[in-house]
C-alpha cells in the first residue's frame, strides 16, 4: 500500500471574533483499495473530486472538512495511518502516526 497525501488549509472568518480552518487533502493510491481506506479514516470529510493518473498510474481523491481550531486539526492529522504533508503557508509539517 502507498498512499500519498498532501493537505492545504485556508482560514475563513465566520464572525468579528471567530474563525474556523477549512483543510483540502489531495491523496493519492495505487488502486481501489487505498482510496477506500483514504475515506474509511477520513469518514468526516466531505469527498470533492477524484481522478486518475495515468503517467503513475494512481487513483486521486480530494477531501474537505472544516475544523474551528487548528489543534482539532493537528489531532486529527496524528491519528491517520498514513503519512500526510501540510503545505500550508511557507512551512510543510508532516504527519505520521506510524512513528
Amino acid at each position: 500500500m502507498s498512499i500519498v497525501a498532501v493537505a492545504w488549509s485556508q482560514k475563513n472568518k465566520v464572525s468579528d471574533n471567530k474563525e474556523e480552518y477549512s483543510y483540502m487533502i489531495q491523496a493519492s493510491g495505487s488502486g481501489k483499495r487505498d482510496i477506500n481506506k483514504i475515506i474509511k479514516e477520513m469518514k468526516d470529510f466531505r469527498v470533492v473530486g477524484d481522478g486518475y493518473d495515468s503517467a503513475q498510474d494512481r487513483m486521486i481523491v480530494l477531501l474537505q472538512r472544516t475544523f474551528e481550531e487548528r489543534e482539532d486539526w493537528v489531532s486529527f492529522a496524528n491519528t491517520l495511518s498514513f503519512e500526510l504533508s501540510d503545505i500550508t503557508g511557507k512551512k510543510e509539517k508532516v504527519f505520521n502516526a506510524k512513528k
